[in-house]
């Protein structure tokens, strides 16, 4: 099984530059059975003297870690290039760049993966021809050649978008996400064909991930352990690993409004500062539609819309579903607790962060999509903001949030209830009291003849139904795409940042598991 459906070759394995190359290829596909990692783990450590120094089990199951050691030894190899030693003994590092030429032709998928981050030089000449890929010499020539990286990927993926599985979807977000960072960057950078291709990317996205999620929505709703699939499913997979664990606390970070690319750029500077915190990270779809009083009451609850139909249109629940959802586990409301972040400088830390009672906590941070809603320049802005925010008090202060809960010993589980988009506005319906929701990017109605009205002078839009996981009884008008761009119920012409609908930017959310 090992060899055929993970091409492991153990001849190839016991060289470091084999072992690199084959984790490389394995984080871009699916994770490896418990059994199997064992046996794999088991067969691997003796191949090689260096192995029993390396945390091979960490290598195996967490990409980050993996990423981060690959990306140090490069970043090793490079300043020993190109600084000077005085009297000094050049450090010795794991990885023999300078001497192991399989290591040195591995180097290009290592850097197109995202595994070794590229060094920035004022000049690349103090290395070797084949060291090239690993450094850049200013920000834009990064960006464009890692564009034409991810869109070469997207394309690799693009061969047969039909029987892509939810893992494949899951790695496509993840390189479409990375790519809008650098598309929308603050400095813009990609060239006039780079745009026309993401522009071309976006589309072909869209309307195969709406084909594959309408097939496949609903048979993922039923299958919610070992591994969540959508957002109901993360209080089952908290209380789950609590059992496992017998009775660790738990804390449910909701990061209302973060995208997959937002995350992405979040992520970069925590690593960065935090070396201590451990990440295990994946994604996990969010609800249809994808809008807050949809989605975060069945994250916060751990149940279908299907069973809250008659609060489905507000939040005002949150707190007594997450108690009884917890309740349903034998934690008392004592022991649990559900507060909102409020992170300006003059606002107190909530009192349950340092309680020793709470054993299921809930915060609610808005931070994120207060910034998405105030956005005036479309994607960019938001960027921008997000970077100001990042060094700004109120990154500061949800870092010191989630340092505190850690020292305190919780699991602290970080997720959102929704992405967000760039859409342009196609124009408002006037349906009056027959809708019961008016979101930008999906509008709810109770009459099916409403709904289908409504579509019939907006053909640009898709009806989504029920499917046992939506109340019966609902209807929900999503937008499509037109022009190249993603559209809204808006005035026309208008760019707004909103979410709502069921593009990979709105509905795969970032699901990560912190200790440390």
């Amino acid at each position: 099984i090992l060899r055929h459906l993970f091409s492991v070759d153990w001849e190839k394995l016991a060289a470091p530059a084999g072992l690199i190359a084959w984790l490389n290829r394995y984080h871009q596909g699916e994770p490896i059975p418990p059994l199997l990692a064992e046996h794999w783990l088991t067969k691997v450590a003796p191949l090689n003297a260096a192995y029993r120094a390396w945390p091979l089990a960490e290598w195996l199951h967490s990409r980050e870690a993996f990423q981060t050691f690959v990306t140090q030894e490069w970043q090793g190899f490079v300043a020993g290039q190109t600084e000077k030693h005085l009297g000094e003994t050049k450090p010795v590092y794991q990885l023999a760049f300078a001497a192991d030429a399989q290591l040195q032709d591995t180097l290009p998928q290592l850097v197109r993966s995202g595994a070794v981050r590229p060094v920035t030089l004022a000049e690349a000449d103090p290395l070797p021809a084949w060291a090239r890929p690993g450094v850049r010499v200013s920000t834009a020539d990064f960006i464009q050649k890692r564009a034409d990286a991810l869109l070469a990927m997207l394309a690799e993926s693009a061969e047969d978008w039909s029987a892509l599985r939810w893992m494949q979807w899951q790695a496509v977000a993840q390189l479409w996400a990375e790519l809008t960072t650098l598309r929308h960057h603050p400095q813009p950078h990609l060239t006039e064909a780079q745009q026309t291709a993401y522009a071309r990317q976006q589309a072909q996205l869209d309307n195969h991930f709406a084909t594959w999620l309408a097939s496949r929505y609903a048979p993922l709703a039923g299958q919610r352990l070992p591994h969540p699939h959508q957002l109901f499913h993360v209080p089952h997979w908290m209380a789950y690993e609590r059992r496992q664990s017998a009775g660790n606390k738990v804390a449910l970070l909701v990061m209302d409004g973060l995208s997959l690319a937002a995350w992405h750029v979040i992520a970069s500077a925590w690593r960065q500062r935090h070396l201590d915190w451990q990440w295990q990270e994946s994604s996990v779809l969010a609800q249809v539609p994808s809008l807050t009083a949809v989605s975060r009451q069945a994250l916060v609850s751990g149940e279908r819309p299907y069973h809250f139909a008659d609060t489905i249109t507000h939040n005002r629940q949150e707190k007594q579903q997450w108690l009884t959802f917890w309740a349903r586990e034998n934690v008392p409301d004592s022991a649990c607790a559900y507060a909102r972040l409020k992170l300006d400088a003059d606002a107190p830390p909530p009192d349950v962060l340092s309680s020793s009672r709470v054993q299921a906590l809930c915060l609610i941070y808005n931070g994120i999509d207060e910034m998405v809603h105030g956005a005036t320049q479309g994607l960019t802005g938001v960027f921008a903001t997000l970077s100001t925010w990042l060094h700004g008090e109120g990154g500061k202060q949800l870092e010191l949030a989630l340092a505190e809960l850690l020292a305190r010993g919780y699991t602290v589980y970080l997720t959102s209830d929704h992405g967000h988009t760039e859409a342009w506005g196609m124009g408002q319906p006037a349906e009056g009291v027959t809708v019961q929701t008016r979101s930008k990017r999906a509008r709810i109605y109770r009459d099916y003849n409403a709904a289908l009205a409504v579509q019939a002078a907006f053909p640009q839009t898709r009806l989504w139904a029920s499917q046992r996981v939506l109340p019966d009884d609902m209807w929900v008008l999503l937008p499509e795409g037109g022009d190249g761009r993603r559209l809204a119920f808006a005035p026309k012409g208008e760019r707004v940042v909103t979410h709502g609908g069921i593009t990979l930017d709105e509905m795969v959310v970032p699901l990560v598991r912190l200790t440390r």
